[in-house]
């Protein structure tokens, strides 16, 4: 009876900590779980456990320099430039950190070879571009929203749709 129990707490505990979704702007606030199922970025780009990253290129012509190649045999080395452009499958989302030092999100995805995972801060890791995301750079909302403003001059787009727009935006322009 007792280790029934305890497995329907596991079992409990593993569906709280995963069912989770976390945001960039949750970082700035104490954290009671760890790992989560989904993370929005900075950039708002989703990442889901279960869902594709695209690897981008890598930031030293031959390696990954914010990518760990984690391998429980052989340990932790470079991940070469022949990852550049692949897809791997994200298989954990783990915040490491507390309020005081800050939080990062790292992403742990199949490592394509055995046992071996792919670790990276996903935040570093898109703005270095060595791992893709699908949303906007601060400079790409920017030009758009500049972009935006010489078509409402021109009276080519109204003030609403600029407005909505604007206010879309506003959130990647740093």
């Amino acid at each position: 009876m007792k280790q029934l129990l305890v497995v329907a707490i596991a079992l409990i505990a593993s569906q709280t900590s995963f069912g989770q979704e976390l945001k960039f702007s949750d970082l700035s606030s104490d954290l009671n779980s760890k790992q989560f199922e989904k993370y929005t970025a900075k950039d708002g780009t989703v990442f889901q456990i279960g869902g594709k990253v695209k690897m981008g290129l890598p930031s030293d012509s031959r390696k990954f320099v914010y990518v760990l190649h984690v391998d429980p045999i052989a340990g932790v080395s470079d991940v070469g430039a022949n990852y550049a452009n692949k897809e791997v499958e994200i298989k954990k989302i783990q915040v490491v950190g507390n309020l005081k030092k800050g939080y990062k999100v790292w992403v742990i995805t199949d490592g394509g070879i055995a046992l071996a995972k792919l670790n990276f801060d996903i935040e570093t890791a898109l703005q270095t571009k060595e791992v893709k995301g699908d949303g906007m750079s601060s400079d790409d909302a920017l030009t758009t929203l500049k972009r935006a403003k010489d078509k409402l001059d021109l009276g080519l787009i109204t003030k609403e749709e600029f407005d909505k727009l604007k206010s879309e935006l506003s959130k990647f322009i740093q």
